[in-house]
């Protein structure tokens, strides 16, 4: 598996250990492209905050087209992370799951 494979597996094994719903997106070709990979999603009864994921393997940057749309996403109130390891996954899943306020 590769780096990426890694972290995104890790991501959704996280995601259903906290009670979250992970959603992996994929577009086809005409569409807008720089979307990030995932979004999670709070559990049911949650207010629908979601928090948008770009896998990335360790230290790999983003594209350009990919930093435009983080920056729109978080001009609008959004929440994005970049994590580069599982240990970053699991810390920016923790936050998210807490900051909803789910015990």
């Amino acid at each position: 598996m590769t780096p990426e494979g890694e972290i995104l597996a890790h991501l959704k094994k996280e995601c259903g250990r906290l009670g979250l719903r992970c959603v992996r997106l994929s577009f086809g070709p005409g569409n807008e492209t720089g979307w990030m990979d995932t979004i999670v999603l709070g559990p049911e009864g949650c207010r629908g905050e979601v928090m948008w994921i770009e896998t990335k393997a360790p230290g790999k940057p983003l594209k350009p087209i990919q930093a435009y749309r983080r920056d729109e996403v978080m001009a609008r109130g959004g929440m994005y992370c970049k994590p580069d390891t599982k240990e970053q996954v699991t810390a920016e899943l923790e936050y998210f799951h807490d900051l909803l306020g789910i015990y």
